[in-house]
C-alpha cells in the first residue's frame, strides 16, 4: 500500500466511524471509487484490499455503537444469510487453491454480506437514500473526468495505485477507459446503473442531478463497450416506465411466452441474440452466448456444489486461469462457485427486491416522490440484472450490483411501507422541483394491482 492510498484509507476509516449515520456509507463508496482493489495489505496469507478494510471499519462501527438493522431482520436478510452459509458449505467440496476453497468463499461472502448489512444499518429511510444518491453525484464526477482523460490521453492515472494498466485496452481502433475498476465494461456498467439513482435526486437539487447524470454518461462513453451502452438503455427505459407502471406486469407476463416463441422460430436458442449486439465494433457477444450453451451442456458438473474446472467448456475461447474459462455471466459465476442453489438464492433476492418496488407502486398511501425513488432503485437493479447476462461483477463493481438490493430490503415488510406513507408530509413541506415531464406518473393502467 503506497502513501496516498494509506492516507485515503485513514480518512475513509475515520469518516466511516465518526460521521453521522447517513453519511458513513459515503466514505466507503469514496474508498471504492478512488482506489483500485490492488491496494491493501496481506495478513497471514489473507488479502485485505482497501474496500475490505473499510468493510471491517463499518462493521466495527455498527457493532460498537449498537446500530441495528432498519425494521429488524426480514426475509431478505435471512435469504442472504442462507446464501452465504451455503456458499461456505459448498466450498469444502472444492479444491483448496487460490480462487476456490473455504478461504476464498469466506472472503467472497464477507464482501457481500458486510456491505449489505452495513448499508441496511445506515440507510434507514427515504431521506437517508436521497442523501446517499446526492453524494453519489459528486463522487462519480472525478472518476468520470479521469476516465475521459484516459480515453483522450491514452493514460490511466489510477495506475499509480497498481492493479490497472497505465495504457488502456485498445480494441478495434478504440481505447477503452476503465478508471479504477478492474475492466472497462465494469466501469461503464457501473456508470449506466447509477443513472436511475442520480435521476432520483432530480426533484431535490436539479444541478446536482445533472452533474451526476453527465458523470454517468461520460463513464459509459469512455468505456467504449457495447455492454454498458445496453445497460444504459435498460436503465433509462426502466425509469421511463415509471410513467406506464400498468404495462410492466403485462411485459413481465409476456416475457416467458415470447422466449418460447423465439425458441420455436429460431435455429439457435434465443440467448444467441446476445451475439448480434455490437454497438461499438468491439463486442464479444458470441462468447457470452456460447458460454450459456456450454453451461447448460455441462450442467451435471456444477449443479450441486459448483466446479473447479470450466476450461474444457470453451477451450479455444478466453480464459482467466489454467482451470477456468472467462465466466462473463453473473448468474453462471454464482453457479460455478457454489452450484444451482447459490444461483437460485441470488435470483430469489433479486425477485424480492423487485417485489418491494411493486408493492410501493400500488400502495396509495405512498407519495409520488417516494414511489419514484424506489422505482429508480428498481430501474438500477434492472440494468445490473440485464447486464449480468453478459458480465460478471467483481472488485468494487460488485458493491454497486448489491446497492439497490440492500436499499430496497429496508422497505420489505408492511411496517416499513407504512413509514414511507408517513414520509409524505415531510416531503410536501420541502421546496421540491417537479419530476421531468417524460417520467411523471400517469393514471394507473386498467386492472393493474401488482407486478
Amino acid at each position: 500500500m503506497n502513501l496516498l492510498a494509506f492516507l485515503l484509507l485513514v480518512v475513509c476509516v475515520i469518516g466511516l466511524i465518526a460521521s453521522k449515520k447517513e453519511s458513513a456509507i459515503v466514505f466507503f463508496l469514496v474508498g471504492c471509487c478512488y482506489m483500485t482493489d490492488s491496494q491493501g495489505v496481506s495478513i497471514l496469507g489473507a488479502n485485505f484490499p482497501i474496500f475490505r478494510l473499510l468493510l471491517l471499519a463499518g462493521i466495527f462501527r455498527v457493532v460498537s455503537q449498537g446500530e441495528g438493522l432498519a425494521g429488524g431482520v426480514n426475509t431478505m436478510d435471512k435469504l442472504l444469510l442462507g446464501w452465504g452459509g451455503w456458499v461456505i458449505f459448498a466450498s469444502f467440496f472444492h479444491e483448496w487453491l487460490p480462487g476456490s476453497g473455504p478461504k476464498f468463499a469466506i472472503g467472497a461472502v464477507f464482501n457481500v454480506l458486510a456491505f449489505y448489512f452495513m448499508l441496511r444499518s445506515f440507510c434507514r429511510s427515504p431521506e437517508d437514500i436521497y442523501h446517499l444518491f446526492g453524494m453519489l453525484c459528486w463522487i462519480l464526477a472525478p472518476v468520470a473526468i479521469l476516465m475521459l482523460v484516459e480515453q483522450v490521453a491514452h493514460r490511466n492515472y489510477f495506475s499509480v495505485f497498481g492493479g490497472v494498466d497505465p495504457v488502456p485496452d485498445f480494441r478495434n481502433g478504440r481505447y477503452r477507459a476503465q478508471g479504477p475498476f478492474s475492466h472497462a465494461i465494469l466501469a461503464g456498467t457501473v456508470g449506466a446503473g447509477c443513472v436511475p439513482l442520480v435521476l432520483a435526486t432530480w426533484s431535490r437539487q436539479r444541478l446536482r442531478a445533472i452533474i451526476g447524470l453527465a458523470s454517468c454518461l461520460l463513464m459509459v462513453v469512455a468505456s467504449a463497450s457495447s455492454g454498458p451502452i445496453m445497460s444504459l438503455m435498460f436503465a433509462v427505459g426502466g425509469v421511463f416506465l415509471f410513467r406506464y407502471q400498468g404495462l410492466v406486469r403485462n411485459l413481465v407476463r409476456a416475457a416467458i411466452p415470447v422466449y418460447i416463441l423465439l425458441a420455436l422460430l429460431m435455429e439457435r436458442p434465443p440467448y444467441y441474440l446476445i451475439s448480434k449486439i455490437d454497438l461499438t465494433g468491439a463486442s464479444t457477444g458470441w462468447h457470452r452466448s456460447f458460454l450459456i450453451e456450454q453451461t447448460i451442456a455441462h450442467f451435471d458438473e456444477w449443479w450441486l456444489f459448483g466446479t473447479d474446472r470450466t476450461r474444457h467448456w470453451m477451450p479455444s475461447q478466453g480464459r482467466i486461469s489454467e482451470f477456468h474459462t472467462d465466466i462473463t455471466n453473473q448468474y453462471i459465476a454464482y453457479g460455478v462457485n457454489a452450484g444451482l442453489l447459490s444461483m437460485l438464492l441470488v435470483i430469489a433476492a433479486i425477485w424480492l427486491a423487485f417485489k418491494v418496488v411493486g408493492g410501493a407502486a400500488r400502495d396509495e398511501r405512498v407519495d409520488r416522490n417516494t414511489k419514484f425513488l424506489l422505482w429508480c432503485l428498481g430501474a438500477s437493479l434492472f440494468a445490473y440484472c440485464a447486464s449480468g447476462v453478459s458480465v460478471a461483477f467483481f472488485g468494487q463493481a460488485l458493491f454497486f450490483f448489491w446497492l439497490p438490493i440492500a436499499c430496497l430490503a429496508t422497505f420489505m415488510d408492511r411496517e416499513s411501507i407504512s413509514e414511507l406513507a408517513n414520509a409524505e408530509d415531510d416531503l410536501e413541506e420541502q421546496d421540491m422541483e417537479p419530476l421531468p415531464r417524460s417520467i411523471q406518473e400517469s393514471p394507473p393502467y386498467p386492472g393493474m394491482r401488482h407486478f
